[in-house]
């Protein structure tokens, strides 16, 4: 699957099978864009090409932006290989897998809700996740 920044300066590709996607309610999140991150993952990671301008979010990762039109394109952790994508950022949205979990579910807002019914994590269950290796 492949995707780019609003003004296609950066580019990507979804390596492997996608592994779904992710709803975050983190307030990071929230600040990152305005409302919730909506987010996907793949089996063997993303490439891209085009700079990419990353900032140092919390201690556990970084998001990485477009300089050119500042679309936020990417969250990695310092750690290790993880990395996802924006869910909207691709060519062809019908490919994009269904909502897997949506995480840090006590810092979500009383404004909206999902229906999809994808299992919903809070924050401490999400990190515990992560440590264990299962994104």
């Amino acid at each position: 699957m492949q995707g780019g920044c609003l003004c296609g300066a950066v580019r990507f590709e979804g390596r492997g099978a996608p592994i779904g996607v992710t709803i975050c309610h983190c307030r990071m999140c929230a600040r990152r864009s305005g409302s919730p991150a909506i987010t996907a993952e793949f089996e063997h990671g993303i490439t891209f090409d085009g700079d990419v301008t990353w900032f140092a979010s919390c201690d556990r990762g970084a998001r990485g932006f477009s300089p050119a039109c500042g679309s936020a394109l990417f969250f990695r952790l310092t750690q290790g290989d993880y990395i996802n994508v924006g869910a909207g950022f691709f060519g062809h949205p019908a490919a994009v897998p269904p909502i897997t979990p949506e995480i840090h579910v006590g810092a979500q807002p009383s404004y909206y809700a999902f229906a999809q019914g994808a299992p919903r994590l809070t924050g401490e269950e999400f990190l515990a996740r992560l440590e264990s290796g299962k994104p």
